[in-house]
């Protein structure tokens, strides 16, 4: 699955077949949440989108990609047999 492609020289992220991806792999997904990690000054028109997307599903987890790493390291110990 894409979520991401080159549009002429730039970067975009479909968020539309991101929240599909959500949904239709919901039940495989085993971890707390998806983390969405973003640097400010990257890709910053997707903010107010990422935004609504945590808003309206709550298992997503979006801020700073330190952020978002420190939190799923955090998870993954729950994961280890």
């Amino acid at each position: 699955m894409n979520l991401a492609k080159d549009d002429n020289g730039k970067t975009t992220v479909s968020l539309e077949a991101l929240k599909e991806a959500l949904e239709d792999y919901k039940k495989e997904l085993v971890s707390k949440h998806i983390y969405i990690g973003r640097q400010k000054g990257f890709l910053d028109d997707l903010e107010s989108g990422l935004q609504s997307l945590v808003s309206q599903n709550g298992k997503v987890f979006y801020s700073s990609t330190k952020k978002v790493v420190e939190e799923f390291v955090k998870e993954i110990p729950k994961h280890i047999k």
